[in-house]
C-alpha cells in the first residue's frame, strides 16, 4: 500500500498548490492596483480604471471579410440570447502601450493594445500573444508577471458585468516573422467569474480537418469598427485547409477580432476549435470571392493543450475545483 499512499500524497499536494495558486491570485485582488508589469514595461493601473482604446483608423482594413454579394456579413450578436451561449467572450485591452503593425509600412505604430478573448474555464481565458504584448517586442522579463485588462459577462444596458486583471500564465513562442508562430496566450484572471452561469466557459472540441469543410463555423468577437460594447459575429462560415498546428477560414473579422473563438455547434451547445489570429494580404473591401492567398488564420485550439502540459492540468483541475457561488447574485442580475 505503500506506493499507492504516496502517489496520492502527490496528488494532494499538487491539488492543493493549484488551488493555493488560484486563491492567492483571487485574494491578492486589491494588490494588483498601482504599479504592474506589462507589455510596456510597468504600468500603473486601477481595477476600475478602463480606457477606450485609441482609434487606429489606419488598421481597420486588416483581417479580410468575403461575400459573394458584397455585403460585410457579420451581424450583432447578443450576448444573453440562447442561454447566454456567447457571454463567455470577454474584451482585452492591454495596461500600456504596446507596439502594432500598420498594413505598407515597415515601422510600427504604438498604442493601448485591444483584442477578444473567451473563458476555457472559470479561471482561466485564452487570447492571442500579440494582443497582449504587440506585434513586435521580444523584451520582456519572463521572470515577471505581466498582467492585462479582460471585461466579460453580459451587464445592464449592454456593459460588460465584470471587468478584471488577467496576468499571462503561459504563452506560445510568437514571432511576427514566422508563418508557424504560436500566437497564444492563456491568462488567469483575478475572480473566477467562469463559475457565473450568466457567463460560463467554453468547453472544446477536436476539429476533423478531412471534413473540416463541412462544418459550419462561428466567429465572434468585438471588432474595433464597431462599438466597443457590441459584439459582432460571423455564422456559417467555413474552414478551407488546415493542419494540426492552424487553418486557413472565410470567417469575417477585422481588428479586435484578433483573439476570438472559431466556434462549432455540437448537439446544440457552442465548443471552440481555434483561436482567430489574423490574415494573409490584407484589403480594405469585401471580397466577393474567396482567395486562400487572403485567407484569414486560426490557431487550432489542441495546439494549445497538445504542446503545454501544464496548461492542460491548470485547465482540467479548475473545471473540477470548487468556485464561488455566484447563484445568490442572480436575482440582481439581467
Amino acid at each position: 500500500m505503500k506506493p499507492f499512499r504516496i502517489i496520492l500524497n502527490v496528488l494532494v499536494a499538487c491539488a492543493l498548490l493549484f488551488s493555493q495558486k488560484i486563491n492567492a491570485f483571487e485574494s491578492n485582488n486589491s494588490s494588483l492596483e498601482g504599479k504592474v508589469p506589462c507589455a510596456e514595461g510597468t504600468c500603473v493601473v486601477s481595477k476600475t480604471d478602463f480606457r477606450v482604446p485609441i482609434d487606429r483608423e489606419q488598421l481597420l482594413h486588416m483581417v479580410n471579410i468575403f461575400a459573394n454579394d458584397g455585403i460585410d456579413p457579420r451581424h450583432i450578436q447578443s450576448r444573453i440570447s440562447d442561454q447566454f451561449m456567447y457571454a463567455p467572450i470577454g474584451k482585452i485591452e492591454t495596461l500600456g502601450n504596446v507596439n502594432y503593425r500598420i498594413p505598407g509600412q515597415t515601422e510600427p505604430g504604438s498604442g493601448v493594445g485591444h483584442g477578444t478573448g473567451f473563458l476555457i474555464s472559470p479561471c482561466y481565458a485564452v487570447t492571442n500573444f500579440h494582443v497582449a504584448f504587440g506585434d513586435f517586442d521580444k523584451s520582456h522579463d519572463w521572470s515577471k508577471k505581466y498582467y492585462v485588462k479582460f471585461e466579460v459577462g453580459p451587464g445592464r444596458d449592454d456593459s460588460f458585468k465584470y471587468k478584471l486583471l488577467g496576468r499571462v500564465e503561459a504563452y506560445g513562442p510568437y514571432d511576427i516573422t514566422s508563418a508557424d508562430s504560436d500566437d497564444w496566450v492563456v491568462i488567469l484572471l483575478n475572480e473566477c467569474v467562469g463559475a457565473d452561469p450568466k457567463v460560463g466557459f467554453f468547453e472544446t472540441a477536436s476539429l476533423d480537418l478531412k471534413n473540416a469543410s463541412l462544418t459550419p463555423l462561428t466567429l465572434a468577437g468585438y471588432p474595433a469598427d464597431k462599438l466597443q460594447s457590441e459584439l459582432w459575429a460571423h455564422h456559417r462560415c467555413s474552414i478551407h485547409r488546415g493542419d494540426g498546428f492552424e487553418f486557413e477560414h472565410d470567417c469575417a473579422s477585422r481588428p479586435g477580432a484578433s483573439g476570438a473563438p472559431i466556434l462549432v455547434e455540437q448537439n446544440g451547445v457552442m465548443r471552440v476549435v481555434g483561436v482567430n489570429v489574423g490574415e494573409f494580404n490584407p484589403q480594405n473591401k469585401v471580397l466577393r470571392k474567396y482567395e486562400s492567398s487572403k485567407a484569414n488564420k486560426a490557431i487550432n485550439l489542441d495546439r494549445i493543450f497538445n504542446t503545454s502540459a501544464a496548461v492542460s492540468k491548470w485547465v482540467a483541475d479548475d473545471k473540477i475545483r470548487k468556485h464561488k457561488n455566484y447563484s445568490d447574485q442572480l436575482a440582481a442580475d439581467i
